[in-house]
């Protein structure tokens, strides 16, 4: 939305019989300074005269230790004054400043313009005293007792770059139907309106009347959806250091015109509005300003700002304005303030509602895959991709005949990452990975076993060609090892030690199984026998130790004291030894006699 107001000149030209070349196509203008000491001009003080289609420039330039205030302008017609004005504007250009009063940009003489005649002086002050010139805004009010401005009734003033607002407050019982606006240049007025919209700021309210100046007539529809657009503040531009606006806030009996006014968001995981989602009261004139919070990792993408009415019959509501702001558009911004429901809206539409929706999404985060040396082997996804927040990547490195992937690393920071190959991670931030290798071959070493009965140790998975490993099986309580055998079934090793030089790939499966019989007497460290009529347990010391006969009738229980315990036994027969945890081993006992 444009922040200036533009002021229109309508002047009547008249195309008289033209008697002098000079009067035919050209436009005079007298040129003077205030002090030539200060400063001079180009064209230089004095009269000249500009032919139709010349753009006019009439340049001031400070001499040093002085600056440039601005320029007394009086403006002609055929005798007639039209402007006799000071604007204390800095500008350098008089015919810029004449150009913008009128409205345009520059200034082209056209046929006609030979009966205009300007005289123009540039005004020069020491930079020491110096002082800007700035906007005057007189406030006032139609009835104190109904309610009250913010800056209060009186003159107030505004520099150059300002933001200005000047808000209106009703009291209880009262309510704003809107304002009265002049504005005036040089002591002419150009504006002498009452606007009977009920917004708060004025300021806002001058904006919408530059929208409407700028656009010419808009429909019902087409001001609606302006109104539906967010809104910046009003700025003093240069050309309204020179204005003076008189501004009357209106108030009349009674409350105003209400409705409600609904915030939701797209998806709550992803952010959230203040206010928080949900449905508010709101009234004619009301400023409504509403911001999105996004969740980390999420940005908000677009505003969806509805206004709708209720058929109650239908149970329904139905758009008037759906209108969608995307991040990328020039009126976008976070928070946003726009204009709320006018009374001739509720007037006409009196079940209206509002309707705001903040649209997030997730950011999006790049990441690119590089080889550090091509030769030895590629990445894929190669060069860089565009992955969203919370997306799961997978990056997957190949290496050449004769080389291997040695890892991942940062390929800013050269940091390793992972040796993990495809990598696969959950994209939270922009992520730049080198694959690295080198020179023979890398091979895979798989073990496959039954976690129940034991376990299997060995030093790596993935083995350079040519190096030496070693694997070792145990046993869990109540199995033993078996042996090491190949994919095909063939027996390797029965030792749980086994050793191997890697040459390829290579899948090894270690074999368990569960001690079922007495004759087992495997997955210990301790020998027991018998000799004569003794039973010798041998290397568990500390260990209990339980005697059973073939029935399975505890005979005793004892505690190893040292290395080698012995045990006398009744009579010859068949006896079953339990030692600690470990399975119960047979022994036959023969006695001498």
């Amino acid at each position: 939305m444009k922040k200036t107001l533009r002021i229109l000149l309508v002047v009547a030209t008249m195309l008289l019989p033209l008697t002098t070349k000079a009067q035919n196509d050209s436009m005079l203008v007298n040129i003077a300074v205030n002090n030539p000491v200060m400063g001079t001009t180009t064209p230089a003080p004095g009269a000249h005269y500009f032919h139709v289609g010349d753009t006019c420039h009439v340049v001031a330039m400070a001499n040093e230790g002085y600056v440039l205030t601005g320029w007394d302008i009086q403006w002609s017609f055929m005798g007639t004054v039209l402007m006799d004005t000071t604007v204390n504007l800095p500008m350098a250009d008089v015919f810029d400043l004449v150009g913008m009063i009128n409205g345009g940009d520059g200034w082209v003489v056209q046929i006609g313009h030979n009966w205009y005649s300007f005289s123009v002086t540039a005004n020069f002050v020491a930079a020491s005293e110096y002082v800007p010139d700035s906007m005057v805004v007189n406030v006032a009010v139609n009835n104190a007792v109904m309610g009250m401005t913010f800056p209060g009734a009186g003159t107030h003033k505004f520099a150059e770059g300002d933001t200005c607002h000047v808000v209106a407050l009703a009291n209880e019982g009262y309510h704003l139907t809107g304002w009265t606006i002049q504005v005036a240049f040089g002591g002419a007025t150009y504006i002498d309106t009452t606007v009977n919209i009920a917004v708060q700021d004025a300021f806002d309210l001058m904006m919408i009347i530059d929208e409407l100046r700028s656009a010419g007539e808009m429909s019902t529809f087409e001001l609606l959806h302006m109104l539906a657009q967010p809104i910046g503040g009003w700025v003093v531009s240069p050309l309204y250091v020179q204005a003076t606006l008189n501004l009357t806030a209106n108030f009349a009996v009674g409350a105003p015109a209400s409705t409600h006014i609904t915030y939701a968001v797209n998806d709550t995981t992803m952010g959230t509005t203040t206010p928080a989602p949900g449905d508010y009261p709101i009234h004619v004139g009301d400023e409504v300003t509403a911001e999105a919070i996004a969740n980390d990792g999420y940005m908000l993408s677009a505003w969806i700002m509805e206004y709708t009415y209720y058929i109650a019959w239908m149970d329904w509501d139905v758009a008037v304005i759906s209108d969608t702001i995307h991040f990328d558009d020039p009126n976008f911004s976070n928070p946003v303030r726009f204009l709320g429901v006018m009374q001739q809206l509720l007037d006409t539409l009196p079940t209206a509602g509002i309707y705001i929706t903040a649209v997030f999404e997730p950011l999006q985060h790049t990441v690119t895959l590089s080889s550090a040396d091509e030769t030895m082997g590629s990445v894929s996804p190669a060069g860089t991709s565009t992955v969203a927040y919370g997306q799961t990547f997978t990056a997957t490195a190949t290496a050449e005949s004769g080389y291997h992937f040695l890892g991942w690393a940062d390929a800013t920071t050269d940091m390793p990452i992972t040796y993990a190959n495809p990598y696969t991670f959950i994209v939270t931030e922009d992520v730049s990975l080198k694959a690295l290798f080198a020179e023979g071959g890398y091979y895979t070493v798989n073990v496959n076993w039954d976690y129940t009965m034991g376990s299997v140790a060995f030093p790596m998975h993935l083995v350079f060609e040519g190096d030496q490993i070693s694997l070792m099986a145990s046993a869990y309580d109540g199995y033993r090892f078996v042996n090491w055998t190949a994919t095909d079934g063939t027996v390797l090793c029965s030792d749980t030690l086994y050793t191997i030089i890697v040459t390829s790939d290579t899948t090894l499966n270690a074999n368990f199984e569960s001690v079922t019989g007495i004759d087992n007497i495997e997955a210990a460290d301790f020998e027991v026998y018998s000799m004569d009529n003794r039973i010798i347990v041998k290397g568990a010391e500390g260990m209990p130790v339980s005697i059973f006969d073939v029935t399975g009738r505890l005979l005793g229980e004892f505690g190893i004291q040292n290395s080698e315990f012995r045990i006398e036994v009744p009579a010859a027969g068949v006896y079953l030894v339990k030692v600690g945890n470990a399975a119960a081993r047979r022994v036959v006992v023969t006695v001498k006699g």
